[in-house]
């Protein structure tokens, strides 16, 4: 038998074994080749020392000496392996720069602390590899002097190799065909934010990947995690292949990248259909599908986002897909592989749009799900027009059980939850069991549907397609609502499981219900009235704290997504351009005082609403700022093109200005104590 890479073992006689204990520097990654829980004596081992950008190795430490990296040695007993590893001290630069040459010089003499400050104009860099970051304590920043000023065109692309604690914010890219515009490979705290981002298409045979974020395919480890996609705005995909991707690496034992942040996105016009490979984000693949990735989507805007049939593809286990808005896409966030992830405060509006792929008319879809232990709560279904693959809830049966091996099957749904939703005049609202023409035989198992509210005049609420696969679904404390010529869809229910009444739901903007309020949501959204049945009346083993809004419960939770509480403030709801995208607020909150008559918008920073405008904005002014505030406007230029003095003695928490300047504005706006900037948009 031979063990590692060069011991012959007599299995009558095998040698001593010894254990190899690794002590981790800080900034770096010592990992085994092979890698196991003991070594036989005289087995080769090589050890691997992985350094964040920002870091440098000085020499091994413990049972190995120098600075040999990788370093291959021969077992001969128990060792420890440490590594000199320290922090580059360098004085930090402030480069500006003008042309792609200095722009590429700039980036090659990066070091942990510097500013890359790129003034307006055109910027053709070709295929750039920056292989040089920051640190925790010296964070780099690559930025457009002013924001979407710098462009970034040609054939032009950034791939990201082992490095951390660099940002990429605020350029205008507008490239020609490439495979991917940024390969982030091993990196760590890198963040693309604030970008506008345009691919041109030239054939219909070309495919890209604007952004993948993972490993070099062949690593033995994958050291990617905590990365963040934010604040950008992507339009128009009309080639084949994902916008972003979580990925890992591929070697012996493959690993994914970990704890990644995609949140405050447009995604705009993703489309034709294709029938694969074209999803918005796709989180994982067959191979890590059983691998925890932990990725965060949240606060994204997606909008006209037919490519592909999962909007959001989710192939890894523990993601959290939350508080986004769909706009009119053609498609289901889809649980497609992987288990424990949770779909949380999104919302759905299908607007009544259809399109047509293969001769079929596909509509907008809700959650699609397969694997185990998935929870699918608090969202807000409305207008939708799928069926089938695409219901506001899709549960279909499977092609293996989930104790099978396979990665690219269809697991079973089992021990899914989907409660507290609330789901709004859709095409189909639930649909159990549907089989793809008899490919799919396994039924879905223990899954419950709890606590939700179905409003539906035209079509049956529950489309079942047998009694073994409706079997695998239990139904508990529903109210459904049929009217017309819709109906429950099955019998033999009780009214424990499934209560038919009307809800008594009102279509409201205010963040609260309450008709008086200052400050209106982007959508009208169907919400509880004092008078519904739905209040105070959720039962079950399942009853998260808050509801789609951020509202706790008053008393006990009600049923479906919105809870009624008028003295709780609104955290959250649905997503516009004044909440995602480049010139959003970076920490906007939805915060709304409900306890007056005349609510109005509290946010922990200022801001504007709306942002972009037209002629008029309003600035939006934090925890009731009283006194003399100095609001000036400056053009992109710092050219100063008006300035006002407002007395707030009342206290009010806005200030209303004009401008017919175009372009980008800066706001300032002094009060005794403070000074704050915000970035406008005008039309």
């Amino acid at each position: 038998m031979t063990i590692g890479a060069s011991v012959t073992i007599d299995a009558s006689n095998p040698p001593a074994q010894s254990v190899i204990s690794l002590t981790q520097p800080t900034g770096a990654t010592i990992t085994l080749t092979p890698q196991q829980a003991t070594y036989y004596n005289g087995t080769t081992v090589k050890a691997q020392l992985t350094v964040q950008s920002g870091y440098q190795f000085n020499n091994w430490t413990g049972s190995l000496t120098g600075t040999t990296n990788p370093y291959t040695f021969t077992v001969s007993g128990d060792m420890n392996i440490g590594a000199d590893v320290t922090e580059i001290q360098v004085s930090s630069t402030k480069r500006i720069v003008s042309t792609t040459a200095q722009f590429k010089d700039a980036l090659s003499a990066m070091n942990p602390g510097d500013t890359i400050w790129v003034l307006n104009g055109e910027y053709p860099l070709g295929s750039v590899k920056i292989s040089r970051g920051g640190s925790a304590l010296k964070p780099i920043l690559i930025k457009s002097a002013n924001l979407h000023g710098a462009k970034i065109t040609g054939s032009s692309a950034f791939t990201l190799s082992a490095i951390s604690h660099l940002t990429i914010e605020g350029f205008d890219i507008d490239i020609e065909p490439m495979s991917t515009i940024f390969k982030m490979e091993g990196c760590s705290y890198v963040r693309i934010s604030r970008n506008y981002l345009k691919m041109k298409t030239l054939t219909d045979t070309q495919t890209s990947k604007w952004i993948t974020i993972g490993d070099v395919w062949t690593n033995e480890v994958c050291n990617s995690h905590h990365n963040r996609i934010d604040h950008n705005l992507f339009e128009g995909k009309y080639d084949s292949g994902a916008w972003i991707i979580i990925d890992g690496s591929h070697g012996t034992v493959p690993a994914i990248s970990q704890n990644d942040r995609i949140d405050h996105n447009i995604f705009r016009k993703n489309t034709p259909r294709m029938a694969n490979e074209k999803e918005t984000v796709r989180i994982g693949v067959s191979d890590l599908c059983k691998l925890d990735a932990f990725t965060v989507v949240e606060y994204n805007l997606f909008e006209e986002c037919d490519g592909d049939p999962e909007i959001v593809s989710v192939k890894s286990c523990k993601d959290t897909v939350r508080y986004n808005t769909f706009r009119r896409c053609a498609g289901t966030v889809c649980l497609r592989q992987g288990n424990n992830s949770v779909v949380e405060g999104n919302y759905f509006f299908g607007e009544g749009k259809t399109t047509v792929y293969d001769s079929n008319t596909i509509g907008c879809g809700g959650v699609r799900v397969y694997g185990l232990n998935h929870k699918i709560y608090n969202n807000y279904f409305e207008g939708l027009t799928g069926y089938k693959w695409d219901a506001a809830c899709t549960i279909t049966n499977g092609d293996v059980t989930n104790s099978s091996s396979s990665n690219s099957s269809h697991f079973i749904p089992e021990n899914i939850v989907f409660a507290f939703n609330t789901l709004i005049n859709n095409k189909s609202d639930i649909e159990i069991g549907f089989n793809n023409n008899n490919a799919y035989g396994l039924a879905p198992k223990n899954n419950t549907i709890s606590n939700n509210i179905i409003i539906n005049s035209e079509n049956p609420i529950i489309q079942s397609y047998s009694t073994t696969s409706l079997a695998g679904v239990a139904f508990s404390n529903n109210i459904f609502y049929p009217t017309g010529t819709s109906s429950v869809g099955i019998s033999n229910f009780t009214a424990s499981q499934i209560k038919t009444a009307d809800p008594k739901l009102v279509s409201t903007q205010c963040r609260a219900y309450n008709e008086a309020c200052n400050y209106q949501t982007p959508f009208a959204i169907y919400k509880l009235s004092a008078a519904s049945p739905a209040i105070n009346a959720a039962t079950g083993a399942f009853i998260p704290e808050t509801d789609m809004e951020g509202q706790i419960s008053a008393g006990i939770r009600d049923i479906g997504a919105d809870e009624y509480n008028t003295g709780s403030v609104i955290t959250r709801g649905p997503i516009s351009e004044a909440h995602a995208g480049p010139t959003a607020p970076e920490n906007f909150s939805y915060e709304v005082s409900v306890s007056t008559a005349n609510p109005e918008l509290i946010t922990k920073e200022w801001a504007a609403f709306p942002n972009p405008f037209k002629e008029s904005t309003r600035i939006i002014l934090p925890d009731n700022i009283a006194g003399t505030i100095s609001v000036k406007l400056y053009n992109a230029y710092g050219k100063l093109i008006s300035a006002q003095v407002v007395n707030n003695a009342a206290a009010k928490q806005y200030i209303d200005i004009n401008s017919q300047e175009k372009g980008l504005i800066f706001c300032v706006m002094e009060t005794e104590n403070s000074r704050n900037t915000i970035k406008l948009i005008s039309e």
